[in-house]
């Protein structure tokens, strides 16, 4: 019960952090703003799917060995 209290209390603190810093930055950037995020987006996605090709490749070599 305690881990589920956790995550959602995380969940909700990034959401309400990310609302506050994106309300600062659309006043700095305006609607530059919008380009930010599909930016780290994408940045996350690349780090993922790299580790998987990392994963997938180490375990093709590992099985040849």
């Amino acid at each position: 019960v305690k881990n589920k209290i956790y995550i959602r209390l995380t969940i909700l603190g990034f959401y309400l952090g990310g609302a506050l810093l994106g309300g600062f930055m659309f006043d700095y950037f305006d609607f530059t703003t919008f380009y930010f995020v599909p930016a780290i987006l994408l940045v996350i996605l690349y780090y993922d799917l790299s580790r998987l090709a990392v994963h997938k490749v180490t375990r093709v070599f590992s099985k040849t060995n």
